[in-house]
């Protein structure tokens, strides 16, 4: 078990530097190159801004994983698993869809989740785009095949966020 200390590796992946690729005008070479190299891409940039850290802060690639999903004709999920996460906010899975007729990919991420009321530790289902986080509410159990299958309802429903916030997380 890694120690439950400084935890700004997992943090900075997943709220900034794999954003500023997922939100940038790269996202179409970035997908094509995890359907591609898979595993690989994402490990690299993940051991590259390791490069940076004090040895005792980094967060081994290990259980980094990409996988892609048919959610429908012509609809692709392209899921990201990344190191399991110990800390409220960590993300477990990010998931990149461009639903039909959108030029535009949508952002969904399964993040460890701990309730303020009583301490109850679950998962929250969220969506982020370049200058906002929308809150879908509690996610499913940290499986990749529940998270595909929640990102599937999410997108063929087109149902509204719980909450929405605006530019607070602008990447």
């Amino acid at each position: 078990m890694e120690k439950t200390g400084n935890r700004e590796h997992h943090y900075c992946m997943t709220r900034i530097i794999l954003p500023k690729v997922i939100f940038s005008d790269a996202v179409e070479n970035f997908v094509a190159a995890i359907h591609r190299d898979g595993r690989d891409v994402i490990s690299n940039i993940w051991d590259s801004f390791a490069d940076k850290l004090p040895e005792n802060e980094i967060i081994s690639s290990e259980e980094i994983d990409v996988f892609v999903d048919d959610l429908e004709k012509g609809v692709v999920l392209t899921t990201i698993k990344l190191p399991t996460p110990i800390q409220r906010n960590e993300t477990y899975y990010i998931g990149l869809v461009k639903p039909k007729g959108s030029e535009i990919y949508r952002c969904f991420s399964l993040e460890y989740s701990v309730n303020p009321m009583n301490g109850e530790v679950g998962t929250m289902l969220t969506e982020r785009s370049q200058d906002s986080r929308a809150n879908h509410g509690p996610g499913p159990a940290p499986n990749k095949e529940l998270f595909v299958k929640a990102v599937s309802n999410l997108v063929v429903s087109r149902k509204s966020p719980v909450s929405f916030i605006k530019d607070l997380f602008k990447t």
